[in-house]
């Protein structure tokens, strides 16, 4: 467990609610145009099972015209997903036991999500769903087309917590993933017989140069920098990247939520900086990621 410069006590356990909240019962969650106590968001919203969270608004749609396609009764025969929200900024996709949802780039857009999105859940579905992080990432020694799943997901200066500051204190809440999911995900891409690795995955809060990005505007790091710092990385078992993983597993795990990240690598970054594989063996790389997750649905739903 990592050290705490925070009010929050080592080993306090999850924190379920916030005292603000209870006294109050705020209910309109701005960035998703919807209010908790809505009954048709009530009822659609009704006994969630899985959240599959997604950068985009279009991964999102595919991950839940997947799930409808291969889950059966999921969807009314001949009916598309519906995005439930009012905001542009946010989509969910109601689709049988599983939303999906978008979550945006970065960890400010990530926590907004995560803030609203739980509080309307607690709402409507307990215990609270599994939360995973599904998407592409870039590697670290990791070739394209390999499954990553996270066992604890590293900050910006590779500690196993994610940082931030709360009313002018630094913070720090560690950043662990569900062990028993992720072994899970583990023994579904062994059987799979499909090339994976669990390992540590990094997430700062910048994507340029926090991750050491040879594209960012200002130039900010040498050759030298980002190749002393990708050894450190891999040394320490960091294997690929993702922006949003650690601020992603902090909250769950404060909020006792179980949790997991699972990606499809789409380049290496030892070798190079953009992605040179074709649009076909992306999309076929996309669509083995959804199958590992839709069959970690099916072992809960078909038991």
């Amino acid at each position: 467990m990592c050290d705490q410069t925070t009010d929050t006590a080592k080993g306090a356990g999850p924190q379920t609610s916030n005292e603000r909240t209870v006294q109050t019962d705020f209910k309109l969650l701005h960035h998703l145009g919807i209010s908790a106590d809505d009954p048709d968001v009530e009822m659609a919203l009704e006994n969630v099972q899985f959240v599959f969270f997604c950068k985009s608004a279009k991964s999102a749609l595919r991950m839940a015209e997947h799930v409808g396609a291969r889950l059966e009764n999921a969807l009314p025969y001949g009916t598309e997903p519906t995005n439930l929200s009012n905001n542009c900024t946010y989509v969910l996709y109601r689709v049988g036991p599983v939303l999906c949802v978008s979550h945006g780039t970065g960890e400010a857009s990530c926590l907004i999500m995560l803030h609203e999105l739980t509080k309307l859940l607690r709402a409507t579905s307990t215990p609270l769903p599994y939360y995973l992080l599904v998407g592409k990432c870039t590697g670290l020694g990791a070739d394209p087309g390999t499954i990553v799943i996270t066992t604890a997901s590293v900050s910006g200066v590779l500690k196993p917590y994610f940082e931030t500051f709360r009313l002018g204190k630094k913070v720090k809440y560690a950043s662990l993933a569900d062990q028993h999911v992720v072994a899970q995900l583990v023994d579904i891409c062994s059987q799979m017989k499909i090339k994976h690795v669990k390992s540590l995955t990094l997430g700062t809060n910048d994507y340029y140069e926090g991750e050491g990005r040879r594209s960012d505007t200002l130039c900010s790091a040498t050759e030298e920098n980002r190749k002393s710092f990708f050894e450190r990385a891999q040394v320490l078992g960091v294997r690929n990247f993702r922006t949003e993983s650690t601020c992603f597993l902090a909250f769950c795990e404060r909020a006792g939520i179980k949790a997991a990240v699972i990606s499809v690598v789409c380049l290496n970054r030892l070798h190079n900086e953009e992605a040179k594989i074709s649009e076909h063996s992306n999309t076929k790389n996309e669509q083995l990621l959804f199958e590992v997750v839709l069959r970690f649905v099916s072992k809960f739903t078909l038991s």
